[in-house]
């Protein structure tokens, strides 16, 4: 069976506080939830943390449902995120390492990481469309992000 992703991001520009909420599920081990705040971020660093975050989980595992980290290994581990430039930043790079091409991913380090990680533990890696589980973590991200406290030097407290 295989393990379910959903990573999302808040994020606010008038301070440049990002919010990563993700939801991990493990085959008859219930669901791990990850939140990450980053500050001084952009929109584009938000992206780097996703990746960031992935290449993480690959290397020390998911927790389970008695928080304990689970090694992915020998599994399908479908991704489900609505930053199209995670995707594009993974697809550069896997098609650059095949064919040997100087050009790289803005991420290239983690992208190749993440590559590196999947081939050594014997995991694929799959991106999956929208779904509604993953507009609610979506949700749960700007929930979140609502909850930080806005720098003083903005007040508003308005999500970019």
């Amino acid at each position: 069976m295989p393990v379910l992703i959903y990573m999302e991001s808040a994020y606010r520009r008038a301070d440049g506080t990002g919010v990563i909420r993700c939801e991990a599920m493990l085959p008859g081990d219930g669901q791990a939830t990850i939140s990450k705040v980053v500050r001084d971020t952009t929109a584009r660093q938000m992206t780097r943390e996703k990746l960031l975050l992935l290449a993480e989980l690959l290397q020390n595992g998911v927790p389970d449902s008695n928080g304990e980290r689970r090694k992915l290994r020998h599994v399908e581990i479908l991704v489900y995120t609505t930053d199209q430039a995670f995707w594009d930043d993974l697809r550069i790079q896997a098609d650059a390492e095949m064919t040997n091409s100087p050009q790289q991913s803005r991420n290239s380090d983690v992208c190749a990481q993440i590559i590196r990680q999947c081939r050594d533990n014997g995991c694929r890696l799959r991106n999956m469309g929208n779904s509604l589980l993953q507009k609610l973590v979506r949700s749960e991200a700007y929930r979140d992000l609502e909850n930080q406290e806005v720098s003083p030097n903005d007040g508003t407290g308005k999500i970019a």
